[in-house]
Protein backbone atom coordinates (compact mmCIF):
# COMPACT_ATOMS: atom_id res chain seq x y z
CA UNK A 1 0.00 0.00 0.00
CA UNK A 2 1.31 3.33 -1.04
CA UNK A 3 2.52 5.04 2.24
CA UNK A 4 0.54 8.21 1.85
CA UNK A 5 -2.89 6.05 1.33
CA UNK A 6 -1.81 4.41 4.41
CA UNK A 7 -1.20 8.03 6.36
CA UNK A 8 -4.49 8.87 4.85
CA UNK A 9 -6.29 6.03 6.78
CA UNK A 10 -4.57 6.35 9.84
CA UNK A 11 -5.55 10.04 10.16
CA UNK A 12 -8.84 9.20 9.42
CA UNK A 13 -9.00 6.44 11.71
CA UNK A 14 -8.31 8.17 14.92
CA UNK A 15 -10.72 11.02 13.26
CA UNK A 16 -13.69 8.41 13.56
CA UNK A 17 -12.29 7.10 16.76
CA UNK A 18 -12.68 10.37 18.83
CA UNK A 19 -15.85 10.56 17.50
CA UNK A 20 -17.62 7.55 18.06
CA UNK A 21 -15.56 4.65 19.02
CA UNK A 22 -13.11 1.94 18.07
CA UNK A 23 -15.47 -0.57 17.96
CA UNK A 24 -17.90 1.58 15.96
CA UNK A 25 -15.03 2.15 13.43
CA UNK A 26 -15.83 0.53 9.37
CA UNK A 27 -13.22 0.58 6.81
CA UNK A 28 -15.56 1.75 4.46
CA UNK A 29 -16.45 4.37 7.30
CA UNK A 30 -12.48 5.18 6.80
CA UNK A 31 -12.46 5.25 3.09
CA UNK A 32 -15.02 7.81 2.88
CA UNK A 33 -13.43 9.75 5.44
CA UNK A 34 -9.94 9.61 4.16
CA UNK A 35 -11.39 10.41 0.80
CA UNK A 36 -10.29 6.84 -0.60
CA UNK A 37 -11.48 4.38 -2.82
CA UNK A 38 -12.32 1.27 -0.50
CA UNK A 39 -10.63 -0.99 -2.89
CA UNK A 40 -7.42 1.32 -1.56
CA UNK A 41 -7.77 -0.18 1.49
CA UNK A 42 -8.47 -4.34 0.13
CA UNK A 43 -4.45 -4.90 1.82
CA UNK A 44 -5.99 -4.37 5.37
CA UNK A 45 -8.55 -6.96 5.61
CA UNK A 46 -10.61 -4.90 8.46
CA UNK A 47 -9.55 -1.88 10.74
CA UNK A 48 -7.78 -4.03 12.80
CA UNK A 49 -5.31 -3.78 9.73
CA UNK A 50 -4.62 -0.28 10.81
CA UNK A 51 -3.72 -1.00 14.27
CA UNK A 52 0.16 -1.48 14.02
CA UNK A 53 0.24 0.95 11.17
CA UNK A 54 -1.30 3.51 13.59
CA UNK A 55 1.60 2.76 16.06
CA UNK A 56 4.31 2.66 13.64
CA UNK A 57 3.32 6.36 12.79
CA UNK A 58 4.35 7.37 16.23
CA UNK A 59 7.34 4.84 16.80
CA UNK A 60 8.91 6.76 13.50
CA UNK A 61 8.92 10.19 15.70
CA UNK A 62 11.53 8.58 17.48
CA UNK A 63 13.89 9.09 14.55
CA UNK A 64 12.44 12.46 13.18
CA UNK A 65 15.50 14.62 14.34
CA UNK A 66 17.99 11.27 13.21
CA UNK A 67 20.16 8.97 15.83
CA UNK A 68 20.44 10.44 19.29
CA UNK A 69 23.73 8.96 20.23
CA UNK A 70 25.19 11.67 22.34
CA UNK A 71 24.51 11.87 26.30
CA UNK A 72 23.64 9.27 28.95
CA UNK A 73 21.23 6.01 27.89
CA UNK A 74 19.11 6.66 30.29
CA UNK A 75 18.46 10.19 29.04
CA UNK A 76 18.72 9.42 25.45
CA UNK A 77 15.78 6.91 25.80
CA UNK A 78 13.90 9.10 28.05
CA UNK A 79 14.22 11.96 25.06
CA UNK A 80 13.01 9.71 22.19
CA UNK A 81 10.24 7.83 24.30
CA UNK A 82 8.91 11.23 24.87
CA UNK A 83 9.32 12.51 21.37
CA UNK A 84 6.57 9.62 20.94
CA UNK A 85 4.20 10.80 23.13
CA UNK A 86 4.39 14.18 21.92
CA UNK A 87 3.65 13.18 18.20
CA UNK A 88 0.63 11.53 19.96
CA UNK A 89 -0.92 14.42 21.65
CA UNK A 90 -3.11 15.95 18.36
CA UNK A 91 -4.66 12.59 18.25
CA UNK A 92 -4.98 11.85 21.86
CA UNK A 93 -8.57 11.62 22.19
CA UNK A 94 -9.22 9.17 18.83
CA UNK A 95 -5.52 7.62 20.29
CA UNK A 96 -7.40 6.92 24.03
CA UNK A 97 -10.34 5.56 22.30
CA UNK A 98 -8.48 3.29 20.80
CA UNK A 99 -5.93 2.46 23.55
CA UNK A 100 -9.18 1.51 25.92
CA UNK A 101 -11.03 -0.22 23.10
CA UNK A 102 -7.69 -3.09 22.97
CA UNK A 103 -7.42 -3.23 26.71
CA UNK A 104 -10.92 -4.84 26.89
CA UNK A 105 -10.06 -7.86 24.74
CA UNK A 106 -7.26 -10.51 24.76
CA UNK A 107 -6.45 -9.47 21.11
CA UNK A 108 -6.47 -6.17 22.11
CA UNK A 109 -4.34 -6.89 24.90
CA UNK A 110 -1.76 -8.83 22.92
CA UNK A 111 -1.92 -5.93 19.65
CA UNK A 112 -1.00 -3.62 22.33
CA UNK A 113 1.95 -5.51 24.12
CA UNK A 114 3.69 -6.02 20.46
CA UNK A 115 3.09 -2.19 19.97
CA UNK A 116 5.12 -1.45 23.23
CA UNK A 117 7.67 -3.99 22.42
CA UNK A 118 7.87 -2.26 18.51
CA UNK A 119 8.85 0.86 20.19
CA UNK A 120 11.19 -0.38 22.39
CA UNK A 121 13.09 -1.67 19.51
CA UNK A 122 12.86 1.27 17.91
CA UNK A 123 14.15 3.69 20.44
CA UNK A 124 17.20 1.25 21.03
CA UNK A 125 17.83 1.69 17.66
CA UNK A 126 17.51 5.56 17.74
CA UNK A 127 19.50 5.43 20.75
CA UNK A 128 22.31 3.42 19.38
CA UNK A 129 21.40 0.72 22.10
CA UNK A 130 20.61 -2.02 19.64
CA UNK A 131 23.11 -4.30 20.90
CA UNK A 132 23.85 -6.78 23.95
CA UNK A 133 26.31 -4.90 25.51
CA UNK A 134 25.30 -5.20 29.56
CA UNK A 135 22.64 -6.93 28.95
CA UNK A 136 21.05 -9.44 26.02
CA UNK A 137 19.07 -6.84 23.53
CA UNK A 138 16.22 -9.46 23.65
CA UNK A 139 16.38 -8.35 27.73
CA UNK A 140 16.38 -4.92 27.12
CA UNK A 141 13.66 -5.17 24.69
CA UNK A 142 11.34 -6.27 26.97
CA UNK A 143 12.52 -4.23 29.73
CA UNK A 144 11.93 -0.58 28.08
CA UNK A 145 8.36 -2.15 26.35
CA UNK A 146 7.37 -2.13 30.26
CA UNK A 147 8.62 1.41 30.46
CA UNK A 148 6.53 2.59 27.16
CA UNK A 149 3.74 0.87 28.79
CA UNK A 150 3.83 2.35 32.14
CA UNK A 151 4.36 5.64 30.66
CA UNK A 152 1.24 5.42 27.88
CA UNK A 153 -0.81 4.64 31.14
CA UNK A 154 0.36 7.71 32.47
CA UNK A 155 -0.16 9.43 29.38
CA UNK A 156 -3.33 8.59 29.49
CA UNK A 157 -3.83 10.32 32.54
CA UNK A 158 -2.04 13.61 31.79
CA UNK A 159 -3.96 16.84 31.15
CA UNK A 160 -4.32 17.53 27.37
CA UNK A 161 -0.82 19.26 26.28
CA UNK A 162 0.40 18.50 29.68
CA UNK A 163 3.11 15.63 30.13
CA UNK A 164 3.87 15.63 33.72
CA UNK A 165 3.08 12.92 35.04
CA UNK A 166 4.32 11.00 31.34
CA UNK A 167 7.18 12.56 32.10
CA UNK A 168 7.48 11.67 35.71
CA UNK A 169 6.70 8.24 35.55
CA UNK A 170 8.93 7.13 32.16
CA UNK A 171 11.67 8.71 34.48
CA UNK A 172 11.22 6.46 37.15
CA UNK A 173 10.43 3.40 35.50
CA UNK A 174 14.21 4.15 33.44
CA UNK A 175 15.99 4.67 36.43
CA UNK A 176 13.78 1.02 38.05
CA UNK A 177 14.91 -0.70 34.68
CA UNK A 178 18.56 1.01 34.15
CA UNK A 179 18.96 -0.55 38.37
CA UNK A 180 18.09 -3.80 37.62
CA UNK A 181 19.93 -4.40 33.93
CA UNK A 182 22.86 -2.97 35.86
CA UNK A 183 22.44 -5.74 38.67
CA UNK A 184 21.99 -8.09 36.37
CA UNK A 185 24.87 -7.38 34.21
CA UNK A 186 27.13 -7.51 37.03
CA UNK A 187 25.20 -10.87 38.07
CA UNK A 188 26.14 -12.50 34.78
CA UNK A 189 29.51 -10.59 34.46
CA UNK A 190 30.17 -13.21 37.49
CA UNK A 191 28.99 -16.38 36.38
CA UNK A 192 30.61 -15.39 33.36
CA UNK A 193 34.01 -14.95 34.87
CA UNK A 194 36.30 -17.84 33.46
CA UNK A 195 37.44 -20.05 37.34
CA UNK A 196 41.21 -19.73 38.16
CA UNK A 197 43.63 -21.60 36.60
CA UNK A 198 45.97 -21.57 40.27
CA UNK A 199 45.67 -24.77 41.90
CA UNK A 200 44.31 -24.42 44.77
CA UNK A 201 47.11 -24.88 47.49
CA UNK A 202 47.78 -28.50 48.96
CA UNK A 203 46.44 -28.93 52.34
CA UNK A 204 49.29 -28.26 54.90
CA UNK A 205 49.58 -31.94 56.63
CA UNK A 206 49.05 -31.83 60.83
Amino acid sequence: MPPDTLAKATGAALKLAAQLSWNDVTLGAIADEAGLDLGALFALKSRDGLIVPIFQKFDAAMSADGALRKGPPRERLFDAIMMRFEAMEPDRVGLMELLRSLNRSPFGIVKRGEAHLAAANWAMVVTGLDTDEGAPRSVKAIALARVVGRAEKAWLSDAHGDFAQTMAELDKALRETEERLSWLSRFTSRRDAPASSTPDPEPKPE
